[in-house]
């Protein structure tokens, strides 16, 4: 079996493909060979030593991989031999040109829907749903501002804020705008403008109702000031690479307006009711197959070595819209 795995924290040329064993079947699992791995921003945390959460070196990065069952085990129909599906990994493991999961976990794919579209509806999926959702609250008639539209989650953020009735916002690169308001979104912002804030409130003079935040830093200061009565920031990362540090000042901004600050994170949501995780996966997936969700394709790289690099340094440097994912030859 071919993995890609870092034995050290850094760059991305600590990415380095191995050959191992593959791991042995169990009898509620099932060997699925990989079509397309996910690449999240999370990887490149995990790569560089600053995921939340440490993970054991040697590591395995992904979170999701969609390919074809190839083996089931003692306690799993042979019906599912040859069904193509999508499977998570909470704790990763997806850069592999095989994986096993347990057969409860699987989602299936349908027709129509590429393996490399199936695996953004896995993490960036459920964290746009749960963003919007889950912690935002989000109600038809609101206002959302979505920090880098254009990317993994953000895109999907934009068409689900939209199908539910919400005005959208969209912050992204210039390059980037055309495929925003594709996407849905009302008005779209250059997120590179210094005059960005003032823009946004040209366009919500009252304030926005929910801002999703995955960049952190002076943005996230920024957007606590942009908050209508009751709004609410969901603070999901920190793409920038700086820390948020709030001072006095922005309690009382929060206070004042009885807005709120909430930590998104899709791993509790999921963990917590994996079955109703895995039937929003489906619901997300058949969208998709039907048209009514779009997913952004357009940065597939091998599921080599010089691939994996490739991919993670694409999304430091900020070069990729929609879903980033390796695909095996």
């Amino acid at each position: 079996m071919f993995q890609i795995q870092l034995d050290h924290h850094g760059s991305p040329d600590v990415l380095v493909g191995a050959v191992v064993p593959g791991p042995v079947l169990q009898a509620h699992e099932v060997r699925i060979r990989t079509e397309a791995a996910g690449v999240n921003f999370a990887d490149v945390l995990v790569r560089r030593g600053t995921y939340p959460i440490a993970l054991p070196l040697p590591a395995v990065p992904g979170y999701e991989t969609a390919g074809v069952i190839t083996d089931v085990g003692a306690d799993v129909g042979e019906a599912l031999v040859g069904r193509r599906v999508l499977a998570l990994h909470p704790f990763h493991g997806g850069y592999r040109s095989h994986v096993v999961a347990p057969a409860e976990g699987l989602v299936h794919v349908p027709d129509g829907v590429s393996s490399h579209a199936a695996t953004a509806l896995g993490i960036q999926g459920l964290t746009a749903y749960s963003l919007l959702h889950r912690d935002g609250g989000l109600t038809a008639g609101q206002t959302v501002l979505v920090h880098s539209a254009a990317g993994g989650v953000g895109s999907l953020a934009v068409q689900l804020a939209t199908a539910a009735g919400a005005r959208v916002i969209a912050l992204a690169s210039a390059d980037k705008h055309e495929r925003a308001q594709q996407l849905g979104a009302t008005v779209t912002i250059d997120s590179r403008s210094p005059s960005w804030v003032d823009q946004v409130r040209e366009h919500a003079p009252g304030g926005v109702d929910l801002v999703l935040d995955g960049v952190g830093g002076e943005g996230t200061i920024s957007g606590l000031g942009l908050l209508a009565a009751f709004g609410r920031l969901v603070y999901f990362g920190t793409a920038s690479g700086e820390q948020v540090q709030l001072d006095a000042r922005a309690f009382g901004e929060l206070q004042s307006k009885s807005a709120s600050i909430v930590g998104g994170n899709v791993l509790n949501h999921a963990l917590r009711d994996l079955p109703a995780a895995f039937a929003l996966v489906a619901e997300l997936l058949d969208q998709v197959a039907s048209g009514t969700l779009a997913v952004d394709t357009t940065n597939a790289f091998p599921l080599t070595e010089d691939g994996a690099r490739a991919a993670h340094q694409a999304i430091e440097d900020r070069r990729t819209t929609g879903k980033v994912a390796l695909i095996a030859e």
